[in-house]
């Protein structure tokens, strides 16, 4: 059995006017997603770092980034004390995979690839200062 799906909510917050409404109806890519939001909001993506050397925002082995579903950083009091822009750029292509896997009713934690570097080269002579290395995976929201 398929949610109901609120289509009032969806145009307040995201503030679409009549004839948006009208397309994301007909839309599957979005159908598909909307279908998926209580799923979604189920779930949280979680970077943790595994890795760290020269970190300039103190970045060590076992602090984590929490995102909520629709991309917003949950849990800054839980999580790493700083939030590096040098990371959390690499973030996005995971959040994306992590979503589309719940949508297509797959294990959101199946994926080939879940570690990713932050855009620091780090220091061996290539002009970066530090580098950290993520894993990416999906939990229960609490």
């Amino acid at each position: 059995m398929e949610p109901e799906i609120d289509w009032k909510w969806i145009q307040k917050i995201f503030g679409y006017d009549e004839n948006q409404m009208k397309a994301i109806k007909k839309s599957p890519q979005h159908l598909k997603w909307i279908k998926a939001f209580s799923k979604l909001g189920k779930t949280r993506m979680v970077a943790e770092v595994v890795e760290s050397k020269n970190c300039m925002a103190q970045l060590k082995k076992g602090d984590k980034y929490y995102f909520k579903w629709s991309g917003y950083v949950l849990d800054k009091d839980k999580g790493a004390e700083n939030v590096c822009l040098w990371a959390v750029s690499q973030l996005l292509p995971f959040y994306f995979m992590i979503n589309d896997r719940i949508a297509a009713g797959l294990d959101p934690n199946d994926m080939i690839v879940n570690h990713v570097r932050c855009y620091d080269v780090g220091f061996r002579g290539n002009c970066g200062f530090g580098e950290v290395l993520m894993k990416v995976y999906a939990e229960t929201a609490e």
